[in-house]
């Protein structure tokens, strides 16, 4: 883990004791970064600037046999700064039921929705990165049991949702980007962010932007074996490769921002 300064210069951040090669980055906020262990097991929790870590064991599919694919969220209460947990229990293939439960720090306890608080069951998820805005969870794209999507992905920028994807267009690729804004839950506006055309044969997937806004790629070029952290510069309208380089999809930003989340909870402790 490194953190990234307004120069673009990697720091290499002190994450003992975790053992970041255990866990899978799921989301932050506020300060709060939140990882998966295992195969959704346990989520830990950790506050780099007080070093304070919680483990919460997750329960487990067995209790949903028919349903054993699991998505995690997380995020921060805006108005009471609790941290919160959403679990996502869906079946690999077919129709099938749903179970939602919400897991609040401060309660301890896991508290499962109601099913007429859920989609219909032929909706299934596309799991695609999350952002907390608004104090609400958004990042589990949803599709239909019959249909296709492309391959769109969920961002934050700053307090704006951001949706992007990209497209073939010929003999080159498209980035393209939208800000979202959202009414009662409904999608009520759709601004294009950007466009981005970059060379056919490479992958690009928008993962975050630095403090100037400008778009942080995860790239894959088929001259590489590994993928690449990648800023598009808008002056030159060119990407450049920062040195950062790593298996596919292990890539993962965040804001930094120093909060006193998690001081009140004993280090390195697992609750149930």
């Amino acid at each position: 883990m490194f953190s990234v300064n307004e120069s673009l210069a990697f720091t290499h951040l002190d994450t003992k004791p975790l053992q970041l090669q255990t866990l899978k980055p799921v989301a932050s906020s506020e300060g709060v970064w939140c990882f998966t262990y295992g195969s959704n097991m346990m989520v830990v929790l950790w506050n780099p600037s007080i070093k304070r870590s919680v483990g919460i064991f997750v329960p487990s599919f067995l209790n949903q046999p028919d349903s054993p694919k699991m998505a995690i969220g997380f995020g921060i209460r805006p108005d009471t700064l609790d941290p919160t947990i959403l679990k996502i229990n869906y079946p690999y293939y077919g129709q099938g039921p749903w179970y939602v439960s919400v897991y609040t720090l401060s309660t301890r306890r896991w508290v499962n929705l109601e099913n007429e608080r859920l989609p219909r069951e032929t909706i299934r998820i596309k799991w695609s990165g999350q952002a907390v805005v608004g104090g609400k969870f958004f990042g589990l794209v949803l599709k239909d049991l019959f249909t296709t999507m492309p391959p769109f992905y969920i961002s934050q920028l700053r307090n704006s949702l951001v949706m992007s994807g990209s497209f073939l267009a010929e003999e080159y690729r498209i980035l393209c980007a939208w800000v979202l804004e959202f009414d009662g839950g409904i999608v009520s506006s759709c601004t294009v962010l950007f466009t981005i055309p970059f060379p056919i044969e490479h992958v690009v997937k928008l993962i975050g932007f630095t403090k100037d806004e400008e778009p942080i790629v995860e790239c894959k070029s088929n001259q590489h074996t590994t993928n690449s952290l990648q800023v598009y510069d808008k002056t030159s309208q060119q990407f450049q490769n920062i040195g950062i380089e790593a298996n596919g999809g292990s890539f993962f930003i965040g804001p930094y921002k120093e909060s006193l989340i998690l001081l009140n909870q004993p280090n390195n402790t697992y609750v149930l």
